[in-house]
């Protein structure tokens, strides 16, 4: 499992949201993306192996920026977190169908506690061939295949 998350740089509560998913979820791969274009960059490269995408929009600027991604992230749970608890915000961020949806302002634990369960107990599963899958996956982010292997046992392609 991939855990994509997205905050910018400069976010001091998305730094607060990473020590809180890694203290409480442990052996998976947390992907970390702090800008709009490295994300796009990211679902326009093929992705193997199951993910989730988890995504903390800076302001209702940034976060209309994703929802135009979000044909990209179809396939993908989301879970969101909003800069603030505005209707309009609310309204907006509801646009990328999310899974659960939390605050900047809130504490994350009920948050990682929802991402947790989903990971290890809800919609996933365990499947022994994810640490291939992963790994044909680090591998084609890092030397650029033009075609992904297969890592189906009877040989086809």
């Amino acid at each position: 499992m991939v855990i994509i998350l997205f905050y910018s740089g400069s976010n001091g509560d998305g730094k607060r949201l990473l020590r809180e998913i890694e203290s409480k979820i442990h052996g998976h791969r947390i992907e970390i993306v702090q800008t709009v274009e490295a994300l796009s960059n990211l679902f326009r490269s093929p992705m193997i192996g199951r993910a989730i995408m988890v995504m903390m929009a800076e302001s209702t600027e940034q976060l209309e920026e994703l929802i135009s991604m979000g044909d990209l992230m179809s396939d993908l749970p989301i879970f969101l977190v909003l800069p603030d608890r505005n209707p309009a915000t609310v309204s907006i961020g509801r646009r990328l169908y999310p899974r659960f949806v939390a605050y900047v302002d809130s504490d994350f634990s009920d948050f990682v506690s929802v991402l947790s369960k989903l990971i290890h107990h809800g919609l996933f599963g365990n499947d022994q061939r994810e640490a291939a899958l992963y790994t044909d996956f680090q591998n084609y982010r890092t030397t650029g295949w033009t075609q992904i292997p297969s890592t189906q046992s009877d040989g086809r392609k």
